[in-house]
């Protein structure tokens, strides 16, 4: 799946000039918390979750994102922060709550463009409804694999059968209520063990 998803990841960025006029909001949820300090009411990452993020990082280069949104929490903001900075960019922090406010600013300010939003699992489905991908279910608590992608625009259909055409192990959501005209919702995951990367890169 790591492999899959690195590569997916690659296309994307060569999809993304084809198709400019489509907006892709990857949705994920931030990476392991970290709970050692039981009175941190807003804990950062730990370890495996800071793996995971640069895994994220890893993954997020490959993309042409133009910017990156996350909640006000410690854990969201880390989860996204080495992509920040690589890009030279301010994180967007939207509360947690508006995921309504994040939908309408990506449509103005992010329009064509593809960028990458950490929520919390009670929070992604709501995100995910609020860009137009319909009411997926809440994340399990121990799930920090899972991802979507949103896709909207006028050329949706062609850019998601050649990211499944590429990339199998991304698959369509057809059984979602209130799913959008000229919108698709993909879903996917990527694991926080960063060998195979690391290998991949040297091989290439």
């Amino acid at each position: 799946m790591i492999k899959s998803m690195f590569a997916i990841l690659i296309s994307l960025n060569f999809i993304t000039v084809a198709k400019a006029n489509v907006t892709s909001v990857m949705v994920v949820r931030h990476a392991e918390t970290d709970y050692s300090d039981p009175e941190n009411r807003d804990p950062g990452l730990s370890p495996k979750g800071e793996r995971r993020a640069s895994l994220l990082n890893e993954l997020a280069k490959s993309l042409d994102v133009k910017a990156v949104f996350s909640s006000e929490y410690q854990r969201t903001q880390r989860t996204v922060v080495q992509i920040a900075e690589r890009l030279n960019s301010e994180i967007n922090v939207i509360g947690a709550r508006e995921p309504d406010l994040l939908a309408q600013t990506i449509r103005e300010k992010n329009a064509g463009d593809t960028v990458i939003v950490a929520g919390h699992s009670n929070t992604v489905p709501w995100v995910v409804k609020s860009l137009g991908g319909g009411l997926v279910d809440n994340l399990d608590h121990s799930d920090y694999n899972t991802f979507y992608i949103v896709l909207t625009g006028d050329e949706v259909a062609e850019r998601t059968e050649e990211i499944k055409e590429h990339f199998p192990d991304v698959e369509e959501v057809n059984n979602v209520t209130g799913l959008a005209d000229n919108m698709k919702l993909l879903k996917g995951g990527y694991g926080q063990d960063i060998s195979f990367l690391k290998s991949f890169q040297t091989n290439k």
